[in-house]
């Protein structure tokens, strides 16, 4: 596979993964077989509760030996850590998004649109739904902030968002520029 190629060639000392439980079940039989290290970055909750319980049994189990034999398992918050530990039986090093919350944050009432910030992809993140919301609510002003990962989908939203009055499609935006959309954010 071109995984395995990519990764043989970049003959690292150590791969990282973050993301679905399928998918770092591949990486991790890829480490093996190169006898590298091997570090899982959780992704989001669901990356030990609901992804793994849909694998089928041969995946279930290597995705529970992905977890076990981990060098390290990164978290995001205490409540991953702990769901790790009641899942897998092993503590997680809680890394934080980084984001922090804004000192100073509008009341909801006095914000001044409907922020959506995240990936332009169409299984997990969605946007298109966002854009439905728009619509429905066509006197409410809509921001839509994303970094694009496939193409064509991206120009979908692109084009969706022109059709309506109401929303202003960022595209990407820098880190250091994002607080002040959060902030004036009515939600």
């Amino acid at each position: 596979s071109k995984l395995y190629i990519a990764m043989k060639n970049a003959d690292a000392d150590l791969y990282i993964y973050r993301g679905s439980a399928r998918r770092a079940t591949y990486v991790y039989a890829l480490t093996e077989l190169l006898n590298s290290h091997w570090v899982y970055n959780a992704a989001n909750d669901i990356n030990f509760t609901t992804q793994p319980s849909e694998l089928p049994y041969p995946l279930k189990m290597l995705f529970r030996s992905a977890v076990s034999n981990a060098d390290e398992v990164i978290v995001q918050t205490e409540k991953q850590s702990n769901v790790l530990y009641e899942n897998y039986g092993r503590l997680g090093t809680v890394i934080p998004s980084g984001y922090h919350r804004a000192e100073e944050i509008l009341p909801h009432k006095n914000g001044e649109y409907f922020l959506w910030v995240g990936r332009i992809e169409p299984e997990q993140k969605r946007p298109h739904l966002f854009l439905r919301l728009a619509e429905n609510f066509p006197s409410e002003k809509f921001i839509l902030i994303g970094t694009p990962q496939d193409k064509g989908y991206n120009n979908q939203i692109e084009s969706s968002s022109k059709k309506l009055d109401n929303v202003c499609y960022l595209g990407r935006v820098e880190p250091d520029d994002i607080h002040s959309y959060y902030k004036n954010a009515k939600a």
